[in-house]
């Protein structure tokens, strides 16, 4: 479920169902049940099609500080702070924050807390999959078909090295599929987004965590 203060404020927003048509340049494809897993590389903010929801890696406070979660935000243009500042929400470790994409190519951005300030904490291995199942949940809820995410705890949130933190945080959305494998979900796909080096890694976690690869596409 989303965070309570920002759902209530959502009513505007168009309903999801945007369908995929253009694939990134290099694609790893992995199928499980009837969702599909694309490993790509390429920058969230600047993906050929539209997609119903770009999820975001931040800090409780949303100081969107640098890297993707700095990308982000200046993509989605003034709208979103002033969307934020009518409520600021009270943040904590794993929540998951829902806000319109404003002038991103998406209805909506997830807006996943992987730095908590207040307590200390970073994004530890173990909770890669909690937080992956939260963001899951919360796309399901709004009815999503399409979600594009970042490595979330691979940036400025990291505490190991980029290659190991991409491969936690590509094990961690495997881990949370496997375990919705059985729910009905509005979820068919799903990009793993990766532009910073480590896009085998990644690949290669999801394939360890044995979801049916269907192939590598090239252009």
């Amino acid at each position: 479920m989303p965070h309570e203060d920002a759902s209530t404020r959502l009513s505007g927003v168009p309903s999801c169902g945007i369908q995929l048509s253009s694939l990134a340049s290099r694609d790893a494809v992995f199928q499980i049940g009837p969702q599909l897993l694309r490993v790509v590389k390429a920058d969230i903010t600047q993906l050929p099609d539209s997609v119903d929801a770009v999820v975001n890696s931040d800090d409780n406070y949303l100081s969107h500080g640098g890297g993707v979660s700095a990308a982000i935000w200046a993509a989605a243009g003034p709208r979103l702070p002033d969307f934020v500042a009518m409520e600021p929400p009270k943040l904590t470790a794993a929540d998951v924050y829902v806000t319109p994409a404003c002038d991103l190519r998406a209805h909506l951005i997830f807006h996943a807390v992987t730095i908590d300030y207040d307590l200390g904490k970073r994004l530890e291995a173990s909770d890669a999959s909690v937080l992956y199942g939260r963001v899951l949940d919360t796309a399901n809820h709004f009815q999503c078909e399409t979600l594009a995410t970042p490595l979330l705890g691979a940036g400025a949130a990291r505490a190991a090295s980029r290659t190991e933190s991409a491969e936690i945080a590509a094990s961690g959305l495997a881990t949370a599929l496997w375990e919705r494998a059985n729910e009905a979900t509005s979820l068919r796909q799903i990009l793993l987004t990766d532009p910073m080096g480590t896009y085998e890694a990644s690949r290669d976690a999801v394939s360890r965590k044995q979801m049916v690869p269907l192939g590598v596409s090239t252009r």
